[in-house]
């Protein structure tokens, strides 16, 4: 028996969340996903499923933000603030993300939390600035954990702007209001505290960086793992290699360093809604 149009939208819908979480799981791996998203987007569309184009946009933006391609991974993250402007709750279909969806609030303020990242990364600060001011207005914090993701995130938007000071008050704050649950994003952002010690030359960065890289040793991430090598540069000017605590990227469970941003064994976020706290 033929599917009917509507049962065909809900597979595609479906298929295109499947391809996008594939995508994330292959970028955590260190393999190039690029493919995964594009089929994604192309499914979303197909199914009228404009959630979908949202968070494969923005998945795909992520992942080109953190390879180093900011103004790529701006067009991905305007892509998906193109896509949440025209919703109409009026031309819904089953497959659509209508306007009043309570997974809408979320995704546009992680696309606007992204495109302040991506802004900072390439000098852009009064842009930057702006559009994580719109990720503060749209969504306000709603527990501990959020509050300390944004203020990890503001962090890192402050140090690539080289407001070293700011920043610092961000990380120092993450790292108070992550708790004990949330062990992957509190290593995370003494990470980025220790790199802001090490780079102002405080005497307690070295000190710092060791406990940052003892705690990214228990997880693991290809592409977290080497958000250790600026740490590592840093300690190397600073003092020399003999500074330098143990954390070339290497295979988890060996002594090297590996940061997760994908979900934890076990736990699983709403269908379809980003995971909290995967990295820009």
């Amino acid at each position: 028996m033929p599917a009917t149009d509507v049962v065909t939208a809900r597979l595609r819908a479906a298929l295109a969340e499947l391809h996008t979480e594939t995508g994330w799981a292959y970028y955590d791996s260190g393999v190039d996903a690029a493919g995964y998203f594009t089929r994604a987007l192309h499914l979303a569309d197909h199914a009228g499923d404009g959630y979908g184009i949202v968070n494969a946009a923005w998945h795909a933006g992520a992942t080109l933000l953190h390879s180093g391609h900011p103004n790529d991974a701006l067009k991905a993250f305007q892509l998906g603030q193109f896509q949440l402007r025209g919703y109409d709750s009026s031309k819904s279909t089953p497959a659509t993300v209508r306007g009043d969806d309570p997974r809408v609030p979320a995704i546009a303020a992680r696309l606007e939390v992204s495109s302040a990242a991506a802004y900072a990364r390439m000098g852009h600060g009064e842009k930057a600035g702006r559009a994580f001011s719109a990720a503060r207005e749209q969504q306000q914090p709603g527990d501990v954990y959020e509050r300390a993701d944004k203020d990890l995130n503001a962090a890192r938007i402050q140090a690539d702007l080289g407001r070293l000071e700011v920043a610092e008050r961000f990380a120092a704050a993450a790292v108070r209001t992550f708790g004990s649950g949330h062990r992957r994003d509190r290593a995370m952002a003494n990470l980025v505290l220790a790199e802001l010690h090490v780079h102002a030359g405080e005497p307690r960065g070295v000190e710092l960086a060791h406990h940052a890289v003892r705690e990214v040793s228990q997880l693991h991430s290809v592409p977290t793992r080497q958000r250790l090598e600026p740490l590592a540069a840093l300690l190397d000017a600073r003092s020399g290699a003999d500074a330098r605590p143990p954390c070339s990227p290497g295979p988890p469970g060996r002594g090297h360093a590996g940061v997760a941003p994908t979900r934890s064994p076990g736990r699983r976020s709403p269908r379809g809604q980003p995971h909290r706290g995967r990295c820009l």
